[in-house]
């Protein structure tokens, strides 16, 4: 950042600032919409096994990322930017997908979720 001026330099900080604080309110939807949805399509016993799953997932998408990142900075003679396009467009593919196909309860599709130990328990 050499020549610029430090008003230049603390509008940035409070543009980066309002992005990161508006990216934290954006995700702060994820997991409240992840348990509520974990919560409609699994039985109680099965829970646990998928949280740890998706627990996981970050791990993986990291692993997966710096794979992707290798393949297209080797491909393209380092052009980043190319990387950044890329991965906006799978991002934005995937949202798009999961805005179109998500079912938010099974019943809505004819799938019985509920438990065999509370049906056996309803009939007593």
């Amino acid at each position: 950042m050499v020549g610029a001026n430090s008003d230049d330099i603390s509008q940035r900080l409070i543009l980066l600032c309002l992005l990161f604080g508006a990216i934290g309110a954006v995700q702060s939807v994820d997991f409240p919409c992840f348990v509520g949805t974990v919560g409609a399509w699994t039985r109680r016993s099965s829970r646990g096994t998928i949280t740890g799953i998706w627990a996981t997932c970050g791990n993986v998408g990291n692993i997966f990322g710096l794979q992707l990142a290798s393949v297209v900075l080797g491909n393209h003679e380092g052009e980043w930017q190319r990387l950044m396009y890329i991965t906006t467009v799978i991002y934005l593919s995937l949202a798009f997908c999961i805005f179109i196909f998500y079912v938010a309860e099974p019943r809505e599709v004819g799938i019985d979720m509920t438990d065999d130990h509370l049906r056996a328990n309803q009939s007593e």
